[in-house]
C-alpha cells in the first residue's frame, strides 16, 4: 500500500487514502491516539478498543456498515483497510438543505442501518454526519470506535464517567454515564442529523431541538432530554415520519430483503 493523503484524524487514529497494488484506492485506519496517554495500561485499553472496532465491523453486514477489507492487529500500530467512500453526509448536508427531497434516500439508509445495528444489540454512540459514508450508492455507518456491544460481550473499556463522542450529537445522558447509554442515544443523534438537514440553526449541546413542520415534531421527539420520552425503537420512529417523504413499509421490506440475501 502507498499512502496518498490524510483523510481524517480522530481521537483514536488517523485515516489515510492509500493506493493498493491492483491500482484501486482504499482508506487505511491506523491506531494513533490524538491525545496524550499517561500510562501503558491506558494505551493498551485504547488498543483493545481499536481491536474491538475491527472485530465488530468484520462481523456486521456490509450493506449497512463500511466493511473491513484487511487488517493487522498484531503490529505495534494496528491498522485496518476499508473501501474508499464517495463522500460523507457532512460533505452533502449543505446540498440537502437546498433540496430537502434529495435527503430522503440518506434518511432511509441511516434508519435501515441503525435498525440493523440495534437489532444486533449494538449502540453506535458516535452517530454524526462525518460517520455516515456513501459507498456503492448506499449511505452506511462507519467509525465504530465507541460502539457498545451487547452486555454479554462487553468488557470495561470505558469508565463510568468517561465523556466521549461529539457534543453536538451526544445525548445528555452520554455526558453523565457514557458506558450505560442505550439505543435511544443513537435516536437522539439521528434527531440532530435531521436538525442539520431541515433547520441548520446552531445548537447548544445536550438540549432538545425542533425544526419546521412537519419534521419538527420528529426532531423534538428524537431529542427529548429524558431518554424515556424518545422513540424507543427505529421502527416506532419510522412510523411517525411525515408520509410525504416516506413510503410506509419500504425500509422494513428493504431490511427483510437484505437479511434474506437478496
Amino acid at each position: 500500500m502507498k499512502i496518498i493523503e490524510l483523510i481524517n484524524r480522530g481521537g483514536f487514529g488517523r485515516v489515510e487514502k492509500v493506493l493498493l497494488k491492483d491500482g484501486s484506492s482504499g482508506a487505511l485506519k491506523t491506531f494513533d491516539p490524538q491525545f496524550s496517554v499517561n500510562t501503558h495500561d491506558e494505551l493498551e485499553k485504547l488498543k483493545k478498543r481499536f481491536e474491538r472496532e475491527v472485530r465488530i465491523l468484520s462481523s456486521l453486514d456490509s450493506k449497512f456498515v463500511i466493511p473491513v477489507l484487511d487488517y493487522d492487529l498484531k503490529t505495534e500500530n494496528p491498522w485496518f483497510l476499508m473501501p474508499l467512500a464517495e463522500c460523507s453526509l457532512a460533505d452533502t448536508i449543505e446540498n440537502f438543505r437546498k433540496d430537502q427531497n434529495s435527503a430522503q434516500s440518506a434518511i432511509t439508509d441511516i434508519l435501515n442501518s441503525l435498525e440493523y445495528l440495534h437489532k444486533a444489540d449494538y449502540v453506535h454512540r458516535d452517530l454524526k454526519p462525518q460517520n455516515v459514508l456513501l459507498h456503492q450508492g448506499k449511505w452506511k455507518l462507519s467509525d465504530f470506535g465507541l460502539i457498545l456491544p451487547p452486555s454479554t460481550q462487553t468488557t470495561k473499556l470505558t469508565s463510568t464517567y468517561s465523556n466521549w463522542g461529539t457534543a453536538g450529537y451526544c445525548a445528555p445522558e452520554q455526558a453523565l454515564d457514557f458506558r450505560s447509554v442505550d439505543s435511544t442515544a443513537d435516536i437522539y443523534a439521528f434527531g440532530c442529523i435531521l436538525h442539520d438537514i431541515y433547520s441548520g440553526e446552531p445548537r447548544i449541546p445536550y438540549q432538545q431541538y425542533s425544526g419546521p413542520e412537519p419534521v419538527g415534531i420528529i426532531i423534538e421527539k428524537c431529542t427529548e432530554i429524558s431518554s424515556n420520552r424518545r422513540f424507543k425503537t427505529v421502527q416506532k420512529l419510522r412510523g411517525d415520519l411525515p408520509p410525504l417523504w416516506w413510503t410506509p413499509g419500504y425500509a422494513t421490506a428493504t431490511l427483510a430483503s437484505y437479511s434474506a440475501g437478496e
